[in-house]
């Protein structure tokens, strides 16, 4: 239990520094911008529940299209918070609160490894070990920080996989009610119905069809399990109509099934993902995790959890939006598997601490990209150096602070500063993997191909109008990430460089660029 705590310790020192980056709470204003979409479902039902004297402003503009289980319990956290203190939340109370709740799950997830690992067999010893391997896992504890539901849904996964684990030993309400509440939150969180099918399978298995076991379940199991399935649906995502539904699953697939024209993501993704786990954990871990699988003994806990991350693996297999937050979910299993590897092998301590301290410093040194990010150090070059009148425009940076600059596009300019986020897609990223891709057939949410070929020519040094004066690099130390990053860009998403180019040729049109 001891390594718990040191584990719950750690990973709440690694995740809670977090939250206060990467934001200038404002509209438009955060780095990550799939958190406003959650922080819009959120406003949305708060101002449902607080009614027309307590309703906020609306400050979002579109449509939710998003799953919303994440943003509804969010909401209910905000309205407590009003009903308390009788104050309106404002847009810092509302990213707060997502990103808390985010944390929170975070930090639940690395207890319920540490259970799944007693369960699976495992001593305190190794199964606080997978505890601490979750908490210093750095893809984790970067989405622990996001206002987003991945780390809710990646939680309730794992209490899915405790529930079922649990009840393979027999009858056990406790495992049970976690089966059904990790299935109905995997579908609010994120329209994951595979968690309930595997759910429900081992129900079957351990109900109907291993008769006259010692650890059979009641029949009864069945209907009680779809039950508290259905009310615990109920209540995550109560007022979320059918048609809303319908609607955001549609969405949903339409942005994230073919949306690259031309690529082969049947054989990159077999590539990438494994990369990305290795990069999201440490090399130590993942190699260790290898032969953890290679020496795992199939019996039934073993192979309902593998079914189901399988399942997963397939879908992600099929999509062409291949981006690090996906191979979150396999992150636990693959802490398990180490820790699994570790009680087989039994090295001397030294050996395990410095598995422990690469994790620990890979998850420093992505963390210190956040803290200290490349948008930040930007804004504080360029309030010296390029003073008004100089004008700065700009893709990817939303930092306050600069007068001088504004989004590039329909904007006459003397610099272009650009981040990752955006120009990766144009050079290098994990959703075209493998050398530059052709303007716009192989690039993820191109736009316009003019604006492509300019931006691409600008990155890769072949546009006569601009030069690149300055670059603002995040750390990388790491020989995982290193290769990550010469392959596919910086390792997380909305992190990455800024690039700050001077015109040298006048300015004929301001769209996109010349």
């Amino acid at each position: 239990m001891k390594y718990l705590l040191l584990a719950l310790v750690i990973g709440a020192l690694l995740r809670i520094p977090g939250c206060f980056t990467q934001e200038q709470l404002q509209r438009w204003g955060l780095f990550e911008a799939d958190e406003e979409q959650h922080m819009a479902i959120a406003v949305d039902r708060y101002n449902e529940l607080a009614g027309p004297k307590g309703a906020i402003a609306d400050p979002f503009e579109f449509g939710n299209f998003n799953v919303q289980g994440y943003g509804r319990v969010s909401a209910y956290v905000l309205y407590g918070w009003h009903l308390v203190t009788g104050r309106l939340p404002d847009f810092a109370t509302i990213i707060y609160t997502n990103r808390g709740l985010a944390i929170t799950y975070s930090l639940l997830l690395i207890v319920v490894v540490y259970f799944l690992g007693r369960t699976l067999g495992l001593s305190q010893t190794y199964a606080g070990l997978a505890a601490l391997l979750v908490a210093s896992c750095d893809l984790l504890i970067s989405y622990g920080h996001y206002g987003l539901p991945l780390s809710g849904y990646v939680l309730f996964v794992y209490l899915s996989l405790l529930g079922g684990c649990r009840l393979l030993r027999g009858p056990d309400p406790v495992g049970l009610i976690l089966l059904a509440l990790g299935a109905a939150g995997a579908l609010a969180f994120k329209f994951d119905g595979f968690v309930a099918v595997w759910g429900g399978l081992l129900l079957l298995y351990a109900a109907a069809i291993r008769r006259k076991h010692a650890h059979q379940l009641p029949l009864y199991y069945l209907p009680l399990a779809l039950g508290l399935g259905l009310l615990f649906l109920w209540l995550l995502t109560y007022g979320w109509s059918w048609e809303e539904i319908r609607f955001s699953f549609e969405e949903l697939r339409r942005q994230n099934a073919d949306v690259v024209e031309r690529d082969d993501h049947l054989r990159d993704n077999l590539i990438v993902y494994p990369l990305m786990v290795m990069a999201g954990i440490g090399l130590p871990v993942f190699a260790l995790a290898v032969y953890g699988v290679s020496r795992t003994r199939p019996r039934p806990a073993v192979l309902y959890m593998a079914g189901l991350l399988l399942t997963e693996f397939v879908l992600l297999w099929v999509l062409d939006t291949t981006f690090v937050r996906r191979a979150a979910v396999f992150m636990p299993a693959v802490a398990l598997l180490a820790a699994a590897a570790v009680a087989r092998l039994r090295p001397r301590p030294v050996w395990v601490v410095g598995m422990v301290a690469w994790s620990l410093g890979l998850a420093l040194t992505g963390q210190y990209n956040h803290w200290h990010d490349t948008r930040y150090a930007f804004r504080d070059w360029a309030r010296e150096a390029l003073p008004p009148p100089v004008r700065i425009g700009t893709a990817g940076i939303s930092v306050g602070g600069l007068p001088n600059t504004r989004y590039y596009e329909g904007a006459p300019l003397d610099y272009f500063a650009v981040h990752e986020s955006i120009g990766g897609r144009y050079t290098r990223s994990a959703t075209t993997p493998f050398g530059v891709p052709d303007c716009c057939a192989e690039v993820y949410h191109c736009g316009p191909e003019a604006r492509c070929r300019q931006v691409q020519g600008i990155l890769l040094g072949e546009h006569p109008g601009f030069e690149l004066v300055r670059e603002f690099a995040p750390l990388d130390v790491f020989p995982e990430r290193l290769l990550y990053a010469a392959l596919f860009g910086y390792y997380e998403t909305f992190v990455g460089y800024v690039r700050v180019y001077r015109r040298v040729a006048p300015q004929r049109n301001t769209y996109p660029l010349s």
